[in-house]
């Protein structure tokens, strides 16, 4: 799939799966917001040359690769056993996170201007380097 222009994904308890080719173009915007909304990286590789933007939803990590770095705020990101693949993703704004962080896994957690020390609750996690 390929998002050549600002696009919302907006559907009440909507699931979206990537298996295979998920490419954000340079200057768009990916949009997932509220509704309890969940992206599965299932596999394959989800491209990030623009913005990936995700806020009160559901992020799964499960497997494939992320180049470029989702932006997620009160969002649940669960990390799959197994998944080993690269990705980065930034989390603010009381997020969670649960799984394992492999190597080549980066998750930066950042405050905001309204609550600069923000905090991450860790379930089951554990750290492989």
């Amino acid at each position: 799939m390929n998002l050549d222009t600002d696009t919302l994904f907006s559907k009440n308890v909507g699931v979206y799966t990537n298996n295979s080719d998920f490419n954000i173009a340079t200057g768009e915007q990916l949009t997932i917001s509220a509704f309890n909304q969940t992206f599965k990286q299932d596999s394959g590789t989800l491209d990030i040359d623009g913005t990936f933007l995700m806020a009160s939803a559901a992020f799964e990590f499960n497997g494939g690769v992320i180049n470029g770095t989702p932006t997620l705020n009160v969002v649940a990101l669960t990390i799959g056993a197994g998944s080993t693949g690269a990705a980065t993703f930034a989390m603010g704004a009381s997020g969670t996170l649960s799984g394992d962080i492999a190597a080549g896994q980066t998750v930066g957690v950042h405050g905001d201007r309204a609550a600069p020390a923000s905090s991450l609750p860790l379930t089951a996690l554990s750290t492989q380097a």
